[in-house]
This record gives C-alpha cells, structure tokens and sequence, in this order.
C-alpha cells in the first residue's frame, strides 16, 4: 500500500469537528466518532445500543458465542433478533410445507377412492346395458320377422298402396343394425307413439321392404329356377295365399312365437308396461342405494379430514380472550369464554413500555416502538400465534425516493381509525401525530401537537375525532382528523392510566385515592364516579395499574389490569361495580407492558 493511500486510510478516521481519532461508531448515524462527538450522540434513543467503542466490539467478535458483559452491542442485538426471526419464520415455512404435504396426499386419497369407486359403480351399470342391449336387439330382430310377413303379403296380395310404397322403397339400402347406435335406437324406441311410427322413421334402415322381401323369398326358390315370384308361385299352384302361408309356416318353425309369448303379458299389455316401468326405477333405486352407505362412510371420513386440514368456523362460536403481554419476551393469550384457560406464547422480544403502544385488527395484534425497540413495528398474526412482520419506523414516498424517519419512541399512544390508518399519539419524548396505513404498512407524518403534552395513556377514535388522555394530566385533547384542530376538555381527575371501548367512553384511573376511578362519555362529556365511597379504586400495590377494556360477551364488559408478580392482576365488573384480584400465581412481569382484547372464531369439532 502506498504511502498516499495510508495516509487517505488514516484521514478518515480522523474526527473532522475534534481532529481526534475515531474510536467508536454510531450504528444511527451511520458514522465513526471520536470520544467528544459522545455527548451529541448521546440523545439519541437507546444510545448504548447504537454507539459502541471498537475495544467492546473487538471483544465480541473475537468470541460472539460466549459473550458475557451485560452492555448492549448492536452487532449482537441484530444477529440475535435476525436469528430469532429466521427461526419464527422457518417454523412458519415448515408448518406450511407440512399442510402442504397433508393437503397433497388428501386430495391423492380423495382422487384415488373416486376413481375406484366410480369404476365400481360403473361396472354393474355397464354389465346391465349389456344385457339390455342384447334383449333390445332381440327384440327389434323378432320384429323384423314380422315385418317381413307383412310386406310378403303386401307383395302377393298387391293394392295400389302397397304399390307405390314398394316402389317407392326398392332403391334403398341393405338393412343393417349396425348403422343405428345402441343410444339412437332407444332414444327413437321411447320418443316413438306406436310402432307404426317407428316403423315408417326407420324404413330406410331397420325395415327395408325390398332387402325384407328379397331375404323373405330366398328359403322358396328352386336351386334350378331362375328366382323370380313367377316361379314361386308355380311351386305353390299360383295360389299366392298358399305361398304365404308356407312363409308363416317357415317362420313359426325357425322362431316359434307361440312358445315365447307370454299370455298374461300380451293380455295385460297395460300392466306390463307399469311393472317394466316399476322394475326400472327399482333397479335405479337398487344402484342408488347401494350406493349410499359407501357414500355416507366416504362423507363421514371426508368430514373429519377436512376438519383438520381447512377448519371450519363459525361466526356465531367467537371465542373472547385477551392479549397481555410481559417483559420475558412473551404473551399469555387468556381464553375469557373457557374459564379463563391461558396459553403461554413466546416472541424473542420484549414488550416493556408498550402499554398503549398495541392494537387489534381483524386478524393482527400491531405494536410499535418500546423502550427494547423504540424505532421498530411488529404485526402478530393471531391465527399462527407468531410474529407475522418486523419493520422501521419510517415514512417513504410511493417511488421510494425518499426516506423520512418516523420519531421511533416508548409509550406510543395507539388508536384505529376503523379503515386503513392506525394513529401514532406521541411518546415518552415525542410530541406528534403519525399514522400508519395497514394495507401499505407506511408511515405518514400527519401533525404536531402545538404544546407538548407528553406521553398519552389512551387514544380512541370516535365519529372523526381523535380523543387522547395525557398522563398526569387533568384534561383530554379533542383532535379533529380532518380540519388538524385542537380542544381540551378538563375531566376533574389527575390521570395516571386509562382505557376506551371504542365507541366514545374512556374509564379513567387515578393514582391518589381520593381522585378515584371515573367514567367519562366524549360525546356528552358526562362523567360517572365509579369509587363513590372514595375507597382505594383498585387494590393494587401503591394504586398502579394499567387498564385494558375487554368485552367478555355481547352483554357484559369488564377492566383488567396486568400488572404482573410485581403489582398484580385484577379484574373490574361495569356491572357489578367491584374489583377482584385474579391469576395470583402469575410468574411475569407485566408493569407498563401492553395488553390487548381480541376475537378469535373457534374451531368446529
């Protein structure tokens, strides 16, 4: 290396503003600093993450798996939290790829039981047409025989009729069955009124009168006679009745009709018809219901599998349950419509600080910011019960050209706006109002509060306006989302934590006493004591407590407070207008750490 490269290398890492040599690097900022430039860099959020000395880095690369000191590297921070993730998500992938696979061999199942099944049943179905069609053709066969006799004696005994009709057919083609399909040949038989009809719709084909007559003769001719009826007739005394006769009589001797025929059929041609007619339909019948427990058992088996594989839901099944979150980089998901069963979730992330900085949207829990991870948002997915999505908090134009930060912070103040914004309220240091669109997952800048309030214990969204409560103070701010306009509206009530239902009330929780625990309407500005007695609102330790609203039903909705091992957990009835303390064995710590109701449709066993 050049003497002139060593000496560029060396000048950037030269502290411009201090002419001090670099030892340290602001992950923020994105720049090497020296030992003066601390203090600036210092203001920035979580500034022992973001700033690291090269000596401490050193001594985290040169052993990153055994690495012991309690202070934060951000180097160590990013690989645990992308480690974290990628495990979450590969959990995800192979939980799909497994559906993926049951799906896959479900449907082969499926496949291949239809398709036995349906060469089973096909099978009789086929066997019976065969035999159907050999007796049809039987039938049609013994007709023509009969046709025969009939167009011999309209050859013997001729009328000008019969003439015409002779003539008029001695050109055309032989008779041949096999011209006219097995369907055709049905389909013509049921369509046909008489047999008159059908004889005349196949003269052409079935019923030839010439091929008939020429085929009808052929027994009577002499081997030594030139064939011609002149002929015939001498062999029978030019009698053409006699001629006929020995027809029929050829006839009876080859097919023997009277053997065949039944008399109570041919007496009772009506009745016949009937019983044929009932005999099909229980032959339908037959199939169908030999059919069913095959079907019913397939229906039953199908039942279950797709139960597992697609769960169904019902609307009308929701199950209520809430959210609480606590500092073990976890959840407890509590089923308030089974017994208050719980559900311990883990999430690689703690939630400290995040009190009024989480809320439930159709299908997701969003949280944003605290004092962990005060510049980054998370989507939980509440089906998967894992973090759907990690991103910063930074508001990008629609070409992403450019990049503004969103002020990353804890005790964010969330609310919805019931369509496509969650509203950002300020901060611990943040004095703004943001928003984040869901269905774009950005970030919008939208307005300034014109005096810092400080940090908000609860926002809500009403007919508009946004309502949002400042802690320690005795008012709540009255903001209009359209006009950016402002109002206070003093409460009477020194305020420490607060929740909302959503739809206009906010109960509100004081930390003395005598200030109480109110209920308060925005839209009226009525306000309802709930500790008339002036007695301690909650019995928790020195009055903390961080409230949560939760509809436990259609009809009765209560408070909560998770304060965890270290302040407890309680449990407000609107109704009953009393506290009571619950999950007394809890383990974690849940003091400042947010909590959200949610709705979830159970599965159908």
């Amino acid at each position: 290396m050049s003497m002139f490269t060593k000496r560029f290398f060396y000048k950037q890492m030269i502290c411009k503003e201090h002419d001090k040599t670099c030892d340290s690097i602001c992950f923020k900022c994105n720049i090497l600093i020296c030992t003066k430039c601390y203090v600036e860099h210092f203001q920035h959020p979580e500034p022992a993450l973001h700033i690291n000395h090269i000596d401490k880095i050193k001594l985290y690369l040169s052993n990153p798996f055994g690495y012991t000191e309690l202070e934060p590297i951000l180097i160590k921070t990013k690989k645990e939290e992308e480690w974290s993730e990628a495990k979450k998500l590969s959990q995800k992938f192979l939980s799909l790829s497994a559906t993926e696979k049951d799906i896959r061999e479900f449907y082969c199942e499926l496949h291949n039981f239809l398709t036995l099944q349906e060469s089973n049943e096909l099978q009789n179905i086929i066997e019976e047409k065969v035999i159907l069609e050999e007796q049809i053709n039987n039938n049609i066969n013994n007709l023509k025989e009969i046709v025969k006799l009939i167009d011999s004696c309209k050859l013997l005994h001729p009328t000008s009729t019969n003439s015409n009709s002779d003539s008029s057919n001695s050109g055309d083609r032989q008779s041949d069955m096999s011209q006219i399909d097995t369907e055709t040949l049905t389909k013509s038989i049921s369509e046909c009124p008489s047999l008159q009809t059908f004889m005349e719709n196949h003269r052409r084909t079935l019923f030839n009168v010439q091929n008939i007559i020429d085929q009808q003769l052929q027994p009577h001719r002499n081997d030594t006679t030139p064939f011609t009826m002149d002929n015939i007739l001498q062999q029978h005394n030019n009698s053409p009745s006699l001629l006929l006769l020995d027809i029929i009589h050829k006839y009876s001797l080859q097919f023997n009709p009277a053997e065949k025929l039944n008399n109570n059929n041919y007496n009772n041609n009506n009745n016949n018809n009937n019983n044929n007619n009932n005999n099909n339909n229980n032959n339908n019948n037959n199939i169908k219901l030999s059919r069913k427990p095959v079907i019913n058992k397939f229906i039953s088996s199908f039942k279950k599998k797709i139960d597992v594989l697609f769960p169904k839901y019902n609307n009308d099944n929701k199950g209520r349950y809430i959210f609480t979150t606590h500092q073990d980089e976890g959840a407890t998901l509590i089923n308030t419509s089974n017994n208050n069963s719980t559900e311990q979730l883990s999430f690689g992330r703690c939630f400290k600080q995040t009190y009024a900085s989480i809320i439930a949207i159709n299908e997701y829990i969003y949280v944003f910011g605290g004092s962990s991870h005060q510049t980054k948002w998370c989507k939980i997915s509440t089906k998967s019960k894992l973090i759907d999505h990690i991103g910063d908090m930074k508001s990008i134009s629609d070409d992403n050209t450019k990049i503004e930060e969103i002020e990353g912070d804890w005790a964010i103040s969330v609310c919805y706006d019931g369509q496509d914004h969650i509203y950002l309220v300020n901060g611990f240091r943040t004095n703004r109002i943001d928003r984040f669109n869901i269905k774009t997952m950005k970030f919008e800048k939208y307005h300034k509060l014109p005096v810092h309030h400080g940090q908000q214990v609860s926002s809500m969204i009403f007919k508009g306006k946004l309502y949002t409560i400042p802690f320690n103070k005795d008012f709540i701010i009255e903001f209009d989302i359209a006009n950016k306009t402002t109002a206070i509206s003093h409460i009477g009530t020194i305020v420490y934590t607060a929740c909302n239902d959503n739809n206009g009330t906010f109960f509100i929780h004081s930390k003395e006493p005598e200030l109480g625990f109110i209920q308060y309407n925005v839209e009226n500005k009525n306000t309802i004591n709930l500790s008339p007695n002036n007695l301690h609102p909650a019995p928790t330790k020195s009055g903390i407590v961080f409230l949560m609203y939760h509809q436990e039903s259609e009809t009765s909705s209560c408070i909560y407070s998770f304060g965890g091992v270290d302040n407890g957990n309680f449990r407000y009835s609107i109704a009953d207008n009393e506290w009571e303390r619950i999950f007394k064995d809890d383990k974690y710590y849940r003091s400042r750490c947010g909590s959200i109701s949610i709705i979830l449709i159970n599965k159908i066993n």
